[in-house]
């Protein structure tokens, strides 16, 4: 008579009322099964790293200004930061580039910077890329780390700037100056492949991803392997 009727009424722990006998009233006494465990946290990586994020900022990027936030967030999250472990710069680029945030073992100081996003302008990857290489040189670089320059993009150089050949021209500026750093492109959107690769160099050092959402995007984007 009293089961299923959405009160627990066998007088039992958590019951409302004591109609019925203790546990003939299973349908709304049973407690709730515990929520399941969230899914694991990609695995951080503890490796001297020096890692420069080269971030295309230009007025394309404007749609996708909040996932780009969040994948900056998740590639960053995957290194633990230490001076003797990983330190991360930032720098945009759209007509013109910017130091975000030089290379720093500060989390909070990459939130900010990463905070700071707001796409407008042309796209000039060479300046991007020209000045990840002047930050490599400025910096006090640890010999034991390795070198990682991370490009983002989804299109192409402006020919205002000199077209791709320009941005290709600045990728081998930046390995004749600076030999043991590794060029990373990941491109999306209006990316050319070709462009890319002439960039990176080596073909397992491109990535292309389908979409922006952080969690799919990071699993493409992981530089700790």
């Amino acid at each position: 008579r009293y089961s299923s009727d959405g009160d627990c009424d066998d007088g039992g722990p958590g019951s409302e009322y004591s109609f019925c006998r203790r546990g003939t009233d299973c349908a709304d006494c049973t407690p709730p099964l515990p929520a399941p465990p969230p899914p694991p946290h990609m695995p951080q990586c503890a490796v001297p790293l020096e890692l420069i994020l080269v971030i295309d900022e230009s007025g394309s990027m404007y749609p996708f200004a909040s996932r780009v936030r969040a994948l900056l967030q998740s590639i960053v999250a995957q290194f633990v930061l230490g001076p003797s472990l990983a330190r991360i710069g930032i720098v945009e680029f759209s007509s013109t580039s910017r130091v975000a945030a030089p290379l720093t073992v500060d989390a909070a100081r990459l939130a900010t910077a990463i905070r700071g996003y707001r796409p407008g302008g042309l796209t000039a990857i060479s300046r991007g890329l020209l000045s990840a290489e002047l930050m490599l040189r400025s910096a006090n670089i640890r010999p034991e780390a390795r070198q990682i320059i991370l490009l983002l993009t989804d299109g192409v150089q402006s020919r205002a700037y000199g077209g791709d050949r320009a941005a290709i021209a600045a990728a081998d500026t930046v390995r004749s100056r600076q030999p043991r750093a590794e060029i990373f492109a990941v491109g999306f959107g209006g990316a050319a492949e070709q462009t890319l690769r002439r960039i990176a160099q080596q073909i397992d050092h491109v990535r292309r991803l389908e979409t922006l959402e952080s969690d799919d995007a990071a699993e493409g984007v992981q530089m700790g392997e």
